[in-house]
């Protein structure tokens, strides 16, 4: 079972939160002042978390599914608590709310490595 370990600047650690499902694979953490947001491609989740490590809200267990044929399934917090969640099983970039919702789509066909995808992604939306 997958846990985050919460360690200081001097290696020690603080806290440790978890375990979460059954099967995970954490592949991506991103935080603002606010929340924490972790992708879990083992079971095709994303969790958002307060900073005490308490679990806010799971998306894509019955609200818009994610298809993770990898276990690369990345993610960023923007501002104003905006959710980029690489859908790697549609080919696309996910804008969504904390809540969940879908905002946008960024889509295309072809070959994209991890490190152009988030070169897309740091040029054309967070910045």
């Amino acid at each position: 079972m997958e846990k985050i370990l919460i360690i200081s600047s001097d290696g020690k650690i603080i806290n440790e939160w978890g375990p979460f499902e059954d099967n995970a694979i954490i592949t991506s953490i991103s935080s603002d002042k606010s929340d924490i947001a972790f992708s879990d491609a083992g079971n095709r989740i994303v969790f958002i978390l307060d900073k005490t490590g308490g679990v806010k809200k799971m998306i894509g267990q019955n609200d818009g599914k994610f298809i993770v044929p990898s276990p690369y399934f990345d993610l960023a917090l923007g501002t104003d608590n905006i959710l980029y969640i690489a859908n790697t099983g549609h080919r696309r970039v996910e804008t969504r709310t904390m809540e969940g919702d879908l905002k946008k789509l960024f889509w295309g066909t072809g070959y994209c490595s991890r490190s152009v995808l988030w070169m897309f992604v740091i040029r054309h939306i967070l910045l």
